[in-house]
C-alpha cells in the first residue's frame, strides 16, 4: 500500500525516514517479483520441452532412463500412447500421451498469463517507487540547498 505523503511540503526526518522504509519495501517487492518470473520462465521451458520431446517420440526410439545421481540407463520406447505422469504425493498414473501434451499446454498458457501480471506488478511498483524517489530527492536538494545558504 502506498502511503501518503505532504508534496510539496517540508518533510521531517520522521516523514524522510519513512518514505526510505516504503521504498526499500517496494524495491525489494520488486526483486521477488523478478525472481519469480526467472522462476516461471524456467518452469515453461522444462514443460515446452517435455512437449516437444512428447510430440517427437516413436516406439522402439532409444532412450535414457535416469535413474539419479546423474546417470542414465539406455532405454526402449514400448508404448508411445501412453504417459506416466506424477500427480502429486508419489503417486503416478498411465495417462494418454495426447492428454498430457494437451496438459502441458495448458500449464504453459497459465504460466505466460501469470508472467504477464507479474511483470504488470513490477511495473506498477516501479512507478510508485521512482515517485517516492524522486519526492526523496528534491527534498534531499531542498535541503542541501538551505545547509549551502547558511554557510
Amino acid at each position: 500500500t502506498l502511503q501518503k505523503f505532504k508534496i510539496g511540503e517540508r518533510m521531517n526526518e520522521e516523514e524522510i525516514r519513512q518514505k526510505l522504509a516504503v521504498l526499500e519495501t517496494y524495491n525489494q517487492q520488486i526483486q521477488k517479483l523478478q525472481e519469480e518470473l526467472v522462476n516461471m520462465g524456467l518452469m515453461k521451458n522444462e514443460i515446452n520441452k517435455a512437449i516437444e520431446t512428447l510430440e517427437g517420440i516413436k516406439e522402439n526410439d532409444e532412450v535414457l532412463f535416469p535413474i539419479g545421481a546423474g546417470a542414465f540407463v539406455k532405454a526402449k520406447v514400448l508404448d508411445k500412447d501412453k504417459v506416466i505422469v506424477g500427480v502429486g504425493a508419489n503417486i503416478f498414473v498411465d495417462k494418454d500421451i495426447d492428454e498430457v501434451i494437451k496438459e502441458f499446454k495448458k500449464s504453459v498458457e497459465d504460466i505466460e498469463k501469470a508472467e504477464a501480471k507479474g511483470k504488470e506488478q513490477i511495473e506498477n511498483t516501479i512507478k510508485v517507487a521512482r515517485k517516492i524517489q524522486k519526492e526523496l530527492e528534491k527534498e534531499l536538494a531542498r535541503i542541501q540547498k538551505e545547509q549551502q545558504e547558511q554557510k
